[in-house]
């Protein structure tokens, strides 16, 4: 049997290709010999996983080693990122600030200078929020075909039941390493609560500030593949503003856009920074694939971006959001939600005839969430489906607790059957309860 190290270029580069490979087997594989050494770094491009505000710094660690020898960003093909924010609740996700030396400060200045990302290099600076490191990142990786921004989540702080400024405060000092006590589960006066835990709908995100058509990072040139949110019924706290799909739109060889939570801006605590609009507005986009899922948009906002897609667009997929019917809502909202289907699908037909077929083009409207929650006193159990929780964080201890809440009162329910109101009656073990209903 010939040995691997024998076998020809061209079946190595296969070998090493494989997705199952990570980029640490690869690593190893390269300190076997000079052969694969020099088959791993010129021909074997990477898939990295960029974690925002990890508590290993990693994103900060990625860019110090890219300063120092660019040529390793030449081997990046695509980049997914994953979302690590501080929690209030837990102390252990709260990543410490990061300390530039002063040559890579005057480094990354130059870079963001010459791309004109001049109002992101303060916050890199900070060494606080890693997001801000996406657009430096797009100047250093010219071969990146794909970029999957994820479910993002642009507040430097999450928690889904809110924080105050206190907090904003406090968690500062102890992530730049000037204050230690610290108790996350004591209680908080609402009072300079921020909002919801996460940022406002329509909160831009830093890395929308290098999609500048008149002066693109060499990231974005060659970019095929984009994708903006990870599921249907995300979080609303990480929906983000509709101008941004016009932004992307304008690169200049995208052909596969997958977007999820885009919604409109509602006081963005960054002013928007849509720069030539108009032209981007009336270029053609050169796009082949387009899904368009859970996302707010008006309807106005659909014919733009049919507009947009210039003839080029060969498959379509739609799915409206959630658009709850209240029970004193006329049997004709029903027929209005059809009617929408229906123009959304003309729109994007009539924009691109003659390589969009009747076939490829798929505009449905989700229903509202079908009642899966059992209720003892009742009698019969209620299906809720399983997007019940689709607006907050699915906690399943709480769950587990409330289940085993249900079949404690399970059990009390039975002894109050038929006691009216005002009457007690021993139940429990002797305690005394008071009957709220009468079943």
């Amino acid at each position: 049997m010939a040995s691997l190290a024998t076998l020809p270029a061209e079946i190595l580069i296969q070998i090493f290709e494989n997705k199952i490979l990570t980029p640490i087997d690869l690593a190893s594989c390269s300190k076997t010999c000079i052969r694969f050494t020099n088959i791993i770094s010129l021909n074997i491009k990477l898939h990295y996983t960029f974690r925002v505000d990890y508590f290993t710094q990693s994103a900060w660690k990625l860019i110090r080693c890219l300063l120092i020898n660019p040529q390793i960003g030449e081997r990046f093909k695509k980049i997914s990122v994953a979302w690590h924010r501080r929690e209030r609740r837990d102390d252990n996700t709260w990543t410490w600030k990061w300390d530039w030396t002063q040559d890579e400060l005057i480094k990354i200045y130059d870079i963001c200078e010459y791309w004109g990302l001049e109002g992101v290099y303060s916050a890199i600076e900070d060494g606080l929020d890693s997001e801000a490191l996406l657009p430096l990142l797009l100047c250093l990786t010219p071969n990146l075909e794909s970029l999957d921004l994820g479910n993002a989540s642009a507040e430097i702080i999450y928690d889904p039941y809110g924080y105050s400024g206190k907090d904003v405060r406090e968690i500062y000092n102890v992530c730049a390493g000037t204050y230690y006590e610290w108790d996350p589960e004591r209680s908080y006066k609402p009072g300079k609560q921020l909002g919801s835990g996460s940022k406002p709908p329509g909160y831009p995100l830093w890395v929308y500030r290098a999609f500048n058509p008149d002066n693109l990072p060499p990231g974005l040139l060659n970019i095929r593949e984009f994708s903006h949110g990870c599921c249907i019924h995300q979080r609303h706290m990480n929906s983000w503003p509709i101008e941004n799909i016009a932004k992307i739109l304008a690169l200049p060889n995208l052909k596969v856009l997958k977007l999820a939570g885009a919604t409109k801006p509602q006081e963005p605590r960054r002013p928007p920074r849509s720069q030539k609009s108009t032209e981007i507005e009336t270029k053609k986009s050169s796009i082949e694939q387009l899904e368009l899922l859970d996302c707010w948009l008006p309807t106005a906002s659909y014919k733009t971006i049919a507009k947009l897609t210039g003839g080029s667009l060969e498959s379509f997929k739609c799915i409206l959001p959630v658009t709850p019917r209240r029970w004193f809502d006329p049997p004709s909202s029903l027929t209005r939600a059809a009617e929408t289907e229906a123009e959304i699908k003309y729109t994007f037909l009539q924009s691109n005839v003659g390589t969009l077929s009747l076939g490829c083009v798929d505009v449905t409207g989700r229903p509202p969430p079908q009642p899966t929650r059992h209720f003892p006193h009742r009698g019969y159990p209620i299906s809720y489906g399983e997007e019940f929780y689709w607006y907050s964080d699915y906690d399943c201890e709480w769950e587990d607790r409330h289940r085993d809440e249900e079949d404690m009162g399970d059990s009390v329910a039975t002894k109050t059957r038929n006691i009216k109101w005002g009457q007690t009656k021993n139940i429990n073990g002797g305690k005394t309860r008071r009957a709220g209903f009468v079943i």
